[in-house]
């Protein structure tokens, strides 16, 4: 579980825009519903709906990846 909490943080450090890592961190370390969101950066609902939305989508791409490689190497060393 470590290792996907280090590489779920990486994920969201390198792989994510400026922006879309904003409305995560917001979101998920700060607690805030979409609308406080919304209010604090000053936009709109629907445009910090887009950014997570968009974000959720790059970092399940990417832990996917990771994960699929990894399965793929502990089966090589079988």
């Amino acid at each position: 579980m470590q290792l996907v909490r280090r590489v779920l943080r990486d994920v969201i450090a390198t792989e994510l825009t400026p922006r879309q890592r904003e409305v995560i961190l917001l979101r998920y370390y700060d607690g805030l519903r979409v609308g406080e969101i919304a209010e604090q950066l000053g936009i709109d609902h629907s445009s910090v709906s887009k950014l997570l939305d968009r974000a959720h989508r790059r970092i399940y791409r990417h832990m996917r990846y990771l994960i699929d490689n990894c399965r793929a190497g502990m089966e090589e060393e079988e």
